[in-house]
């Protein structure tokens, strides 16, 4: 792919990315730490994709960790929060995996958590309704599969934008209106 064709989808992420960070600024704390971690984690993935043959290896590090960061945040919000030893283990063993792809050129072992990630994400926002939250686990797995199929191309680039762009619109709009609803139960105006 020519690097003037990818300028474009990685501004978008990296756009994306920044926007995310800005938005998390009100959430829990488990739901924030984990959107802004993702939310580097693809700005990094941004600044690497233009570059040849770095931004494949890249994706091969940062799709799965990004991946878990995701799946965390929507967990903490829409379930309830991992504790912290099962966090650290998804974390180190997104880690393990994507060092372990990189290093012998298997995109599958990079895919694996990060499939699961995505499904984990769209199951945790269909239990609360949340249809938005949850089109962000299927455009992840979209992103992953156009991973699989170009590299990180200009698929995986917007793909990963759409997901961390609805997960953390999804997971603003939800706070706010979860506490506009709590404050006519208790009886506030605002």
């Amino acid at each position: 792919m020519a690097v003037d064709s990818i300028l474009l989808p990685a501004a978008v992420l990296f756009a994306v990315s920044v926007l995310s960070f800005f938005l998390a600024r009100g959430f829990k704390p488990s739901v924030r730490l984990n959107l802004r971690f993702a939310a580097m984690l693809l700005a990094a993935l941004a600044v690497a994709a233009p570059l040849p043959r770095v931004g494949d290896v890249a994706a091969l590090m940062v799709l799965p960790l990004a991946s878990a960061a995701l799946s965390l945040a929507a967990l903490a919000r829409f379930a309830r929060r991992a504790p912290p030893l099962a966090a650290s283990l998804a974390l180190a063993g997104s880690l393990a995996c994507g060092i372990g792809a990189a290093l012998t050129g298997a995109p599958m072992l990079a895919a694996f958590p990060a499939v699961l990630a995505a499904l984990l994400i769209a199951g945790a926002a269909l239990q609360d309704f949340a249809w938005v939250a949850a089109l962000c686990g299927v455009a992840l797995l979209a992103g992953i599969s156009a991973f699989l199929r170009e590299g990180a191309g200009a698929g995986l680039l917007l793909f990963a934008a759409a997901a961390l762009l609805g997960l953390s619109r999804s997971v603003f709009a939800v706070e706010q209106s979860r506490d506009t609803r709590l404050g006519s139960l208790i009886g506030s105006r605002r």
